[in-house]
């Protein structure tokens, strides 16, 4: 049995992480401006090496960078008429099934970040919520894997006595098993013309064991694929060798959570492990291609190793290796494909590059403990892709605020209750919500005093009674009263108001929490109640808000904010003092 390895680095270092702003006909500069550029952008893009150019439809050839876009194409959920799915290479397949599926037409977020995707390219995604990004990725990634079935069915179909290939896979990594299963739905639903999914996918989970028959597409927590890989009795695929060996894609949702807290130990032990077998992997492939023998490579000196992972053979020699005499090797035909035996060392296969894909709608990038920065350190070939909303209030909500007190709350919750923003008489969907459990109990028995039912959604409902809760609100509309459990990855379509009976503990949560709403270009509506010891930190995200600001100055708790404002007498941004 074999564990997943641990190399005892946090993913937390101060490296800054720069954005490129591209226009639709200008080559990228090195110009760079912070996360938290004070102008907005429609399509962003940067990263540490050489930028990918990417469409910007509202900077003109040669505008400033810090111009102002158009607000109507800015807030423009769809692309273009003229971008297609099929502009974006995806294969027809793909498409089609997009177009059974209701996906007509891309998003701005899908038009920039599949071409990305689809090469292959390791990438983060930050995009506003509700933009799209689970079937941004996904479709990217079915779509490189059934060509890659096709390549291995075409190879087994040759060599039909050979043993050990395998059909290539993706994982895709969540925070709860709400998420999972709904990853799962979007890539259940992309089918053929007979109404059969492209892919077979599956959410694994202590509860829910890994099948007999191998999926395509694995969806699990962190916690589950450790526990299920360094198990004995699931079988030779569901070992951390046969995982490393399938495993294309690697795909981290919600990465700003999974990468913090108390997912950060086990995901960077398994993305340790993943670089640890790409290493191996590329290294036995260019030894081979040298000629020379895998202890002689491991041999050389750090920097020529260090080339060879960055740029092959051709940049080992750039930087003075010397090739030695030809020597005899097994031909292209005899290297092995990826084992599936369990054994932590993993054989070549030259056709195989794993790509690595972050997916967050918040991912804050300023301070020597981000994200961002961790995921630079780890990964310096990311390519960074930003919605032109991130971290902003959309422009189709109907903001409400409003100061309460222990004697005011209740009557401020029922009276933003009464306040619709849809017509009367059309199916409502409202999302109520609290800090904790208790608070949340006390919500809902406030709302049912004057008449309301309401479901409840928080850890100590049961996982069958917050699924059947799920339902309700998606086929009959209601009252949902919920803690932060609800506040990501959870998509309940149409939801018509959300009100934060507690204001969030963060501006982070904040931008889940009303994310609710609005999505995908439509009309929604956010009750702010917030009590004193809230105000500093929900008088800020109201002033950027306004603003038409990112929030992102805003990304410290809620105690932070007490500190800071009576320190300086009124709100001062992350990273900053008071100017005098």
């Amino acid at each position: 049995m074999t564990s997943w390895c641990l190399a005892g680095q946090r993913l937390s270092t101060a490296v800054r992480i720069g954005f490129f702003a591209v226009s639709r006909q200008t080559a990228c500069t090195r110009a760079q401006t912070p996360f938290t550029a004070s102008h907005t952008r429609s399509f962003t893009i940067c990263g540490a090496g050489s930028p990918a150019l990417v469409k910007s439809r509202d900077t003109a050839p040669n505008s400033k960078q810090n111009a102002l876009p158009n607000k109507a194409a800015q807030d423009s959920f769809f692309a273009p008429d003229n971008v297609t799915f099929e502009s974006l290479r995806l294969s027809p397949v793909v498409v089609e099934s997009l177009h059974h599926g209701g996906f007509i037409q891309p998003s701005t977020v899908q038009e920039l970040a599949m071409p990305v995707l689809s090469a292959g390219t390791d990438a983060v995604l930050a995009a506003e919520t509700g933009s799209g990004k689970t079937i941004c990725y996904l479709a990217p990634v079915i779509a490189q894997l059934l060509q890659l079935k096709q390549s291995h069915e075409a190879s087994l179909s040759i060599r039909s006595d050979r043993e050990g290939i395998i059909t290539p896979g993706a994982l895709v990594l969540c925070p709860n098993a709400a998420l999972c299963n709904q990853v799962k739905l979007v890539a259940d639903s992309l089918t053929d013309s007979d109404g059969k999914s492209l892919l077979e996918t599956a959410h694994v989970s202590n509860s829910t064991p890994p099948p007999f028959t191998v999926p395509d597409i694995v969806v699990t927590t962190p916690a589950s694929l450790i526990n299920i890989t360094e198990a004995s009795h699931y079988g030779p695929e569901w070992t951390k060798g046969g995982i490393l060996a399938r495993m294309h894609h690697v795909v981290l949702d919600e990465a700003d959570l999974l990468l913090s807290g108390g997912f950060e130990r086990d995901v960077v032990r398994i993305l340790d492990g993943m670089k640890q077998s790409d290493r191996e992997r590329k290294a036995q492939c260019l030894s081979q291609e040298l000629g020379i023998p895998l202890e002689a490579f491991q041999a050389l000196p750090r920097h020529v190793k260090a080339a060879a992972y960055e740029g092959g053979v051709k940049a080992m020699l750039d930087v003075g290796y010397t090739r030695p005499a030809a020597q005899p090797h097994a031909p292209e035909d005899d290297i092995l494909q990826p084992s599936i035996s369990g054994r932590d060392s993993v054989p070549p296969d030259r056709q195989f590059a794993r790509q690595y894909v972050f997916v967050a709608a918040t991912l804050p990038s300023e301070g020597k403990k981000s994200i961002a920065n961790g995921l630079r350190r780890m990964f310096p070939e990311l390519v960074w892709l930003a919605g032109n909303r991130l971290h902003q209030g959309l422009s189709t909500v109907i903001w409400a605020w409003r100061e309460t007190t222990q004697e005011t709350w209740k009557t401020a919750l029922q009276d933003a209750m009464s306040a619709r923003a849809q017509p009367r008489g059309q199916s409502e969907r409202i999302l109520v919500f609290a800090e904790t459990v208790a608070a949340a109990n006390g919500v809902a028995n406030a709302l049912e005093e004057v008449g309301i039912h309401t479901l409840l959604y928080h850890k100590s409902v049961s996982a069958a009674d917050r699924a059947a809760a799920l339902r309700t609100m998606s086929k009959h509309g209601g009252v949902m009263v919920c803690t932060d459990a609800a506040a990501r990855g959870i998509d309940i379509p149409n939801v018509t108001h959300v009100i934060q009976a507690d204001f969030a503990a963060s501006a982070v949560e904040f931008i889940h929490r009303v994310g609710r709403t609005a999505r995908q270009g439509q009309v929604g509506q956010v009750t702010s109640l917030y009590s004193p010891d809230r105000k500093p930190l929900a008088e800020a995200v109201k002033a950027a808000i306004e603003a038409d600001m990112p929030v992102e100055g805003a990304f410290s708790r809620n105690r932070s904010f007490s500190k800071k404002f009576k320190k300086y007498g009124q709100y001062v941004p992350r990273g900053q003092g008071l100017s005098v």
